[in-house]
């Protein structure tokens, strides 16, 4: 674990947080409708998404506004700030867990 927020979020999780958990808005830091999946991976934050991905979040759920996937928002994502290497990394993460999950 590499950052104090993945500690945190970690412990979260320990304590039983459900990674899909569906925003309301307020003061969550997400925009309604997000999971925190979506918005790990829109915010390229490679240690919460390997963190969500390992607690059972859904790959499947879908942005409201966009209808767009975790995939969707790492590929379209911000990869002058993140780099290539980041953002390859977040991607093959997503893709390691859907292939696992499509061979059943």
């Amino acid at each position: 674990m590499h950052n104090a927020s993945a500690l945190r979020f970690l412990k979260m999780l320990e304590a039983g947080a459900d990674p899909n958990t569906v925003s309301t808005g307020g003061g969550s830091g997400f925009a309604v409708g997000m999971t925190p999946l979506l918005a790990a991976s829109s915010w390229g934050k490679v240690d919460e998404v390997r963190l969500l991905i390992a607690a059972g979040a859904d790959l499947h759920v879908r942005t409201p506004n966009m209808q767009q996937t975790a995939m969707h928002l790492v590929a379209g994502g911000n990869i002058e700030s993140w780099g290539v290497d980041k953002t390859m990394g977040l991607l093959r993460l997503l893709v390691q867990k859907a292939v696992m999950c499509s061979e059943g």
